[in-house]
């Protein structure tokens, strides 16, 4: 499993973690409960505000992912993912290589290791299902 903070450059805040299971190449969002903010990004506040919903299954966290990175189907893309040393075009690999920034909102991703990830699930009480 690999795992990215989301962090916001805006509020100077953290609003979850994304997990990325590497053998199912699958997406999975973590949104804390306890955010100070009363406003959610706004990708997650139809998950937190309409469903009451804090995690993101693939099916869902992988739409949150395209958003933020450059389409497979954009002009040069191949040109684009040789300047990034990718030899094909993988969400995971481009989200990294992007930190998660999109034109939209203030949002970035911060790599954490396997102790940093437990260490946060555990201190805002998310269960990361890995």
């Amino acid at each position: 499993m690999k795992y990215m903070l989301i962090k916001d450059s805006y509020y100077k805040h953290d609003w979850g973690i994304v997990e990325y299971n590497e053998k199912n190449k699958q997406f999975r969002l973590y949104i804390r409960k306890d955010t100070q903010y009363k406003v959610y990004p706004i990708f997650m506040q139809a998950m937190v505000y309409k469903q009451n919903m804090f995690v993101a299954e693939p099916d869902l966290a992988i739409q949150w992912v395209k958003e933020r990175l450059i389409p497979s189907y954009r002009q040069n893309i191949d040109t684009i993912l040789m300047s990034l040393g990718l030899s094909e075009y993988d969400e995971y690999e481009l989200l990294k290589a992007g930190s998660g920034k999109c034109p939209q909102d203030d949002i970035y991703l911060k790599q954490l290791n396997t102790n940093e990830a437990a260490a946060y699930a555990d201190k805002y009480k998310i269960a990361l299902r890995s």
